[in-house]
């Protein structure tokens, strides 16, 4: 976090983590998904594997946090 004239940023709680990590993860899914439609479209192989896998691992992350 950004630390402003001197002041210390509030701690993050944990829920307020667990929050914002599940956020983070659904907004990589909806991106990943938008950019493996494009990528099928421009036949990119190598990158869509790529993508498909870190689609993997964000699904991977919310099914462990849920």
């Amino acid at each position: 976090m950004l630390r402003l004239f001197g002041r210390k940023p509030k701690p993050e709680t944990l829920p307020e983590k667990f929050t914002r990590l599940l956020a983070f993860h659904a907004e990589m899914i909806v991106t990943t998904r938008a950019l493996i439609a494009d990528l099928k479209r421009q036949d990119q192989p190598v990158l869509l594997i790529q993508n498909y896998s870190h689609l993997v691992h964000d699904h991977g992350e919310i099914a462990v946090m849920q």
